[in-house]
Parts: structure tokens; sequence; C-alpha cells
């Protein structure tokens, strides 16, 4: 964080004295250029949390989930920069790239970026309607640290990218693709083996109202665990780490509905998990969210959980709603089910 403001307060000077230098001389300074080509926004996301886990003995809480600063430059009329950091608890930049635009069909992007892997995935937070979002993404694409082996990378990862849409359909594009090389070792990290990992997505869209595609993901992935557990990698040891998905998307006016089915293989654990969550617009401001959300981690135990989740949504501004939702989780015997109470605000900037 230390860093980050001096890195800004850096460039904030260097942006004034270069603005006074030149006030005269050159009218092309970067001040006039981040007002015509930079473009800065985010969102922030807080709430309140109850559960009844007897492994928690009751717990609620207020919480802060996030804090995003975007910053997208269309530095020309082909090339696009962008910047993403999180000023929330675990504060840490999330995305840093460069993209290039040869055509619809072909753009290539370099960078900190998310992984194309799972339709969730490439979802903004600010979008997802479960406040968590659901199990099997959150652990597979390794977005919020249930992954122990993994950590929390926030779905992103470093490496270049391939995408574009292709062929003419019903007044649109009938696929979108994207495929990556990445280190496999998340965000703010150099990769800590040699080989580098694959990521591949496709959807096919061949109406408006519709879209279904898969996603794959193949690699060998560098624990990170420190833990106790003797089933899973050490820290620094390599292992293999292997996704695919399968998912679609139905947009109406009354109703969204998106639905995944995801495998993972872990070294020498198989991890399953699919989700359906629907969207029920009863106006332009009001929703009902409800979604049906199961993850086994361990198939080789049952190490399962199913998640019902029923929830109301008020739009009251854009990119603004506040959330309310309750949980029920049918959990393996070992823990006990257990009743969750979630809010959220986010206000959107």
């Amino acid at each position: 964080m230390k860093r980050l403001l001096l890195l800004i307060l850096t460039l904030a000077g260097i942006a004034s004295g270069y603005a006074q230098d030149t006030k005269t001389e050159n009218k092309n300074t970067i001040i006039p250029f981040a007002l015509e080509k930079v473009r800065f926004y985010g969102y922030g996301q807080a709430g309140f949390s109850y559960s009844d886990a007897e492994e928690l003995k009751s717990s609620n809480s207020f919480d802060i989930k996030r804090i995003i600063v975007m910053a997208d430059a269309q530095v020309t009329k082909d090339l696009r920069a962008y910047f993403m950091y999180d000023f929330g608890p675990k504060a840490k930049l999330h995305e840093y790239w460069a993209e290039y635009h040869f055509a619809d069909e072909l753009k290539l992007k370099f960078g900190q970026q998310k992984t194309p892997f799972t339709i969730e995935n490439l979802m903004s937070n600010s979008t997802v309607e479960i406040i968590d979002g659901a199990q099997s993404i959150g652990y597979l694409a390794g977005i919020n640290g249930s992954d122990a082996v993994y950590g929390g990378n926030a779905g992103r990862d470093l490496g270049i990218t391939l995408s574009g849409d292709l062929l003419n359909w019903n007044r649109g594009k009938l696929f979108t693709y994207q495929v990556g090389l990445f280190n496999g070792q998340g965000v703010n990290q150099k990769d800590l083996n040699s080989n580098k990992d694959f990521a591949g997505w496709l959807m096919i869209n061949p109406c408006k109202c519709v879209r279904f595609g898969g996603s794959v993901y193949r690699g060998e992935g560098c624990s990170v665990y420190t833990g106790t557990d003797t089933s899973l990698p050490k820290s620094g040891v390599n292992y293999k780490r292997n996704r695919w998905s399968l998912g679609t998307e139905i947009t109406t006016a009354p109703v969204y509905v998106r639905a995944e089915y995801v495998s993972g293989q872990d070294a020498d654990t198989d991890s399953e998990g699919y989700y359906a969550t629907a969207n029920i617009h009863l106006s332009p401001k009001v929703d009902i969210i409800a979604s049906y959300d199961y993850f086994n981690k361990n198939k080789l135990i049952d190490n399962e959980q199913t998640n019902y989740i029923l929830g109301l949504q008020y739009n009251f501004f854009k990119r603004c709603r506040l959330q309310g939702q309750y949980i029920f989780q049918d959990r393996t015997s070992s823990l006990g089910n257990a009743n969750v109470i979630q809010t959220q605000l986010q206000i959107g900037f």
C-alpha cells in the first residue's frame, strides 16, 4: 500500500511539474491526455453476515468485501491499457494490462488479467448476484482463497491472451473465444516453476437471449500451503492443476439464468461442483435472487456442501444495489447444517 501511494504521489508530482513547465510551449501534456483518454471508476461493497454454524459458535459481523478503483485508458484507436486495484481489507493489485486490437476477431492482451475460465469468473463482482459467489467457482478459479494450496488470487494471473468474436450470425457473432498462457501462480508474483499453464474459453451465441459453451484449464501449480494436512501438497511442491467447465446463460426481459458445471483435479484430488442462479426482475429496480449451489471439494471422501439461496436485490442507482440473502447450508454430517443471513451494500462511482 505504501509503495502504491508513493507511486501515485510521484506520478502526480511529475504530471504537475510537466504541465507547469510546458504550459505555454506544449498543449499536449499529461493532464489533457488523462482527461481525454483515461476513464476512472470503481465500486465498494460492505455488508453484514450472520451464521449459526456450530464451529463458529454463532457469528455475526459487519465487513468490507472490496473497494475497487479502476483506470481504463484508450491510448490510441487500437491500443488500450487497464489498471485495477483493491483497497479493501486484502489490498492488492488485481489487474494491469495492455491490449492491442488488430480486429474484432483478434485482440492481443499482455499483463495481469482474469484467467479465461468459467462464465462467472469473467464477470465483474459488481454484477454477480450471489454475495459470496458460487462455491465451485470461488475454489476452482482461485478467487477467494478457499483452495489453500493455490491461495486467493481473485481469479487472475499474469500472462498473455488472444481473444475475439468470430463468424457473423443472426446480427451478431456466433463464437466468442479467449485462449492464453499464464504463470499459474496467481497475482503479483513470478512463476515458481518452469511450466506455463493454458486456459481456453469458448462461447456459442446462437441468438441474443441464449449462449452456451465451456472452458478448460491445464497446468502445473506450485503449492503455497503451509498447514498440517498431509494430504495436500506442501509449500514449494509442484502439482497437477487441471479444470474444465460447461455453462450457459439465458437472458430475457423477465428473468436471467446462469448455470455451470465445473470439474477440477489437484494432484490426486478430484472435485466437482455445479450451480444454477436465477435473477427474476419484479420491476426495473427490484429483483428476486434464487440459487442452487453444490460443491464437492474431495470426491474420494465426499467433502460436499449444498447451498440453497433466496434473496432480494434493490437496484437504486446505476451500479448501486442493496442485497439481502438467506442461505441454508446442507453440509457433510461431520460439520452439521447451518443457516446464514447476509446483506451487502454496493456503491458504484
